[in-house]
Order: structure tokens, then sequence, then C-alpha cells
């Protein structure tokens, strides 16, 4: 904890470009996402078409990103949130190339493990950084940008990622993944980010202690992106193939067809902010207003028949979309989602600031 009470001593005192470094290099996320289910189905028309190995494409990014961001939320104590952050930067960069210059499916799925491996270290010391550098309204303000820029990439990427395989082919997808990941990788040397410090007695112990889910309050707040992710996700990455497989969509077709279920996710976290902030809503409302959401949007989809018009799909869409975006604009500062964690060498504390115990 002493060196998190030193960056926020020191918060007024970093780089004015350090919220647009962060912001750019988590927008590799949202790319990453939208931008291999787009790209799918000419992966397959040009690698092969092993549904196991083609759902890995996705798949194995999704779960790596998942899986790894716990282990980075242990890790990034120890190595410190800067280092965290640019060897995300590397290990995405690295798997984008290894991506664009694959030759088989399998080395498109280890590329893209790769890729989620690294995404989730950009996500880790991206979120950690702007947490100890901003205060109060400020930081506030970068985390309703930061799940603005998630959700203008979630909106624009399919669309962009249809005309980039239109005319540069599913490798072009990857080559600008890794070009972004480049381009923060170089800004972030030139001392934007915070200089990197590891908690003290953190050399040894648990790489990763599940305690804190523990306490029921905490586990619903970690369960809650769990869920956007599990209601969100699949539906934006196997809709635009469901759509080329039955209605014979194009790339950009069907990124253009995704809109009703991208925008909300640009449009919700500005819609949480505003209501948190202006209204007397609170932040458990927000999450309960968008699992319901979610949960009435899947729903609609397991009831959609193909023979109905297609148009319809836009109010599960709808709801879908703005179940995943409206959490996205809850600052770590609201009382639903702030947590501090206390690390030591024989065990982890974790206390939820402004939500009564359980």
């Amino acid at each position: 904890m002493a060196s998190y009470a030193r960056s926020r001593e020191r918060g007024a005192q970093h780089s004015p470009l350090l919220l647009p470094v962060v912001l750019l290099g988590v927008f590799i996320m949202p790319i990453s996402i939208a931008g291999a289910a787009i790209a799918l189905p000419a992966i397959s028309r040009d690698l092969g078409t092993d549904a196991t190995a083609l759902q890995g494409v996705v798949n194995g990014f999704n779960i790596a990103l998942t899986v790894s961001t716990l282990v980075w939320g242990q890790l990034a104590g120890r190595v410190g949130i800067r280092r965290t952050f640019l060897i995300g930067l590397m290990t995405v960069a690295a798997g984008a190339v290894m991506s664009a210059f694959s030759v088989g499916l399998v080395m498109l799925d280890i590329a893209r493990v790769l890729t989620g491996f690294g995404a989730a270290a950009i996500a880790t010391g991206g979120t950690t950084i702007l947490s100890q550098a901003y205060r109060d309204g400020a930081r506030a303000r970068a985390f309703a940008l930061l799940g603005m820029v998630v959700g203008v990439g979630l909106a624009a990427c399919p669309t962009l990622s249809g005309l980039l395989v239109a005319q540069l082919g599913w490798r072009g997808v990857f080559g600008v993944i890794a070009v972004v990941a480049g381009l923060v990788l170089l800004a972030s040397l030139r001392k934007v980010l915070p200089s990197s410090e590891r908690h003290r007695g953190s050399s040894r112990g648990q790489v990763l202690d599940l305690s804190p889910l523990r306490q029921p309050r905490f586990l619903a707040i970690v369960l809650v992106p769990v869920a956007g992710s599990v209601a969100f996700v699949p539906v934006l990455t196997y809709l635009p193939v469901a759509m080329s497989a039955v209605h014979d969509m194009g790339s950009a077709a069907a990124g253009l067809f995704l809109l009703p279920l991208t925008l909300p996710v640009l449009v919700g976290p500005i819609l949480a902010g505003l209501l948190i902030t202006r209204t007397r809503v609170s932040s458990w409302g927000v999450i309960a207003a968008a699992l319901i959401m979610l949960v009435l949007g899947d729903l609609l989809f397991v009831l959609f028949s193909p023979a109905l018009p297609t148009l319809l799909l836009v109010i599960p869409m709808l709801l879908v979309g703005f179940g995943w975006g409206l959490p996205l604009g809850l600052p770590p500062s609201t009382s639903a989602t702030t947590t501090v964690m206390s690390v030591s060498r024989s065990s982890m504390r974790c206390s939820c600031l402004g939500v009564a115990p359980a």
C-alpha cells in the first residue's frame, strides 16, 4: 500500500499525454475482439474450416484475457504497474504480428492466446495507472473516457474491420493491432507513464489469492463484467458469422449491421456517468438495470427465429449493448466499484470502500 500512497501524492504531477496513451492502449482490446469476429469468415476461406480451430481465433483471445487478468492483478504488485503495461504492449505487438503472418489455424490460435495474455496486462496496468494518477472528479472523468473509448472501439471496429478485410484482407486487421500497440509502446517509453514501483514484501507468497471472493458483495462486483462478457461477447462474435451464413452478408455489411449492438456501448458509459453524478441513481442501480437488460436481450436472441424480419434483432441488440455499456462508465471511486487490495506476505485483505459489509 506504500507505493499506492506515494503515487496518490504525486497524482497531480503526471504527463498530459498519460491519459491519451493509456486510452489508446486500452483501445487495443475492442479492436482485438471485434476485428477477429468480423474477419472470421475470411479467415476460414483462407486457412481452413475446422470449427474448433476457428472458434479458437476468438475464444483463445477471450479466455486468455479473462484468465490472465486475474493473474496480472497480482503480478502487477510485484513487477510494477508501468512494467505491467509495457509488457502487455510488447506481448500484444508480438501476438498481432504472429497473427498477421499465420500460415495455419493452429499458429493463429496460439498467436491469439498470446495477444489475449498481453491485453490483460494492458488492461490491468492501464486502469491501475489511471486510478492512481487522478483524483476525485478527474478520476471519474478519466474512467468515463475509458468506458467511452471501449465503446467507440466496439462501435467502430466492426465497420472498420469490415473495410479492412475488404481492402487488405483479414491480415490487415491484425496488422492494425500491431501498429497501434507499437505506437503506444513508443509513446510510453518517453517518460509518459509513472515510475514503476513494486509492493514491498510481495516477492513471495500466492500468485493468485481468491480469498476476497468469500465476501458476497465483492464477489457480486467481480461477476458483473463476467456476466456482461458472457452475454455480450458471444453475440458480437457470432452474429456476423450467422448473418453471413444465413443472409449472405459481406464483412462490411455485417459490420454496419452490428451498430445497434455496438453504439449503445459508446452511449452507455456517458449515460451511466450522468446518472451517477446528476441524479439519485446509485452504482448498484446502474448495475442492476444493466444485468436485467442483458438477461432480457439474450432471451430474445434465443427466441428469435430466422423466419422473422432481421429488423427485429435491433431490440435485443440494443438491450445487450446497453447492458454491457452502462457499467463501463462506473469509475472506481463509486461505492459499487472501489476496492482496495492490501497485500502482505501471508495474506491479502480486501475492503470495499463505501459498501456496507455483508
